[in-house]
């Protein structure tokens, strides 16, 4: 997972986690985000699995959500697929922090397969819970 697009509600470190399914962080970075939307780099390298979880840890979370048009499953075919938000009671309704993602799938003996995911706008989600590579 090369990139997000996320939209911050004040500039500050934010760390971000990748966990797998038994809730234990595989990777983080934490990273300074301006106020306002911006990309940022993660550089999470993820092999083949399902249930993988990615989210935010601290006390300086103050990031975008949307509970406009979610309509989980979002799915790339043999790539990823996104079942819903961990938020209580309310997993289904919401789309948490991370949009417009940039995924790179490993390079093969005969090409490279770069996958950009992108919304229309930062209120359509797109993010990643569950990774069927």
């Amino acid at each position: 997972m090369n990139s997000v697009i996320v939209k911050a509600n004040g500039k500050g470190n934010r760390t971000i986690v990748l966990k797998n399914s038994s809730n234990e962080i595989l990777q983080s970075k934490t990273i300074l985000i301006e106020n306002g939307t911006s990309r940022i780099d993660l550089g999470f390298n993820i092999d083949p699995g399902i249930n993988y979880h990615l989210g935010v840890v601290g006390p300086n979370v103050n990031l975008g959500r949307s509970n406009s048009n979610i309509k989980y499953p979002y799915t790339i075919d043999n790539v990823i697929s996104i079942k819903r938000s961990n938020a209580d009671n309310q997993g289904y309704d919401y789309y948490y922090f991370f949009y417009n993602w940039e995924i790179k799938l490993k390079d093969c003996l005969v090409n490279k397969n770069k996958i950009i995911v992108k919304s229309k706008e930062i209120n359509t989600p797109i993010k990643i819970n569950s990774i069927n590579i």
